[in-house]
């Protein structure tokens, strides 16, 4: 009889090399998970920055409707 892999879909029995690559897909896969999870959190932390310092070095151009975080820090860095 053959076996199944923990988490594999019901029904498909993985045999050899199909379980083989059934488990380096979902090494792949978690490992692409926890990159994805460490870059978000940068991005995240590098707006929080960004806002914080587009608010410290031109307020006024940020309290103008329509100008967010990056129009802001784009405006900065254009007319410097």
């Amino acid at each position: 009889m053959a076996t199944r892999h923990p988490g594999a879909p019901t029904g498909l029995p993985l045999r050899g090399l199909g379980a083989h690559r059934y488990a380096t897909t979902r090494q792949a896969l978690r490992t692409l998970a926890k990159r994805v999870a460490f870059l978000t959190e940068q991005a995240t932390e590098a707006q929080r920055q960004l806002d914080e310092l587009t608010e410290q070095a031109a307020p006024a151009l940020r309290d103008v409707h329509g100008v967010g975080i990056d129009t802001a820090a784009t405006l900065l860095v254009t007319v410097g």
